[in-house]
């Protein structure tokens, strides 16, 4: 939640978040954007492994973590270059949302 309490209150993510709904993508960013965003977006990705920690150990349903898995493909979804550095990243993940990373970039993929 603070990561997103964050975002909300950061001039260089709103800016760069109005850029990328209007199609731009993040080469259009300026550098101190670019990296607020991934900063946020990294954040996020470490919000998710835990999310998705506590699904497969019961505290959250099924129906939560379906959510966050949409959120997780979404997120995955936003830069070419950035997924594929997740997936470089994965080894400082858990094996088992690692492969949820590399599930969502195959559906990804699949669909273009």
């Amino acid at each position: 939640m603070v990561i997103r309490m964050a975002a909300v209150e950061s001039e260089s993510i709103q800016s760069a978040n109005g850029k990328l709904r209007q199609g731009k993508g993040f080469e259009d960013l300026s550098s101190e954007e670019l990296s607020a965003v991934l900063d946020l977006m990294a954040g996020n990705m470490i919000y998710l492994e835990n999310m998705h920690y506590q699904y497969i150990n019961g505290f959250i349903d099924e129906e939560h973590w379906e959510t966050n898995r949409a959120e997780l493909r979404q997120l995955l979804n936003r830069d070419a270059g950035w997924r594929n550095r997740q997936l470089e990243f994965c080894q400082y993940f858990r094996e088992s949302f690692c492969a949820e990373i590399k599930a969502a970039v195959e559906r990804i993929e699949s669909s273009k």
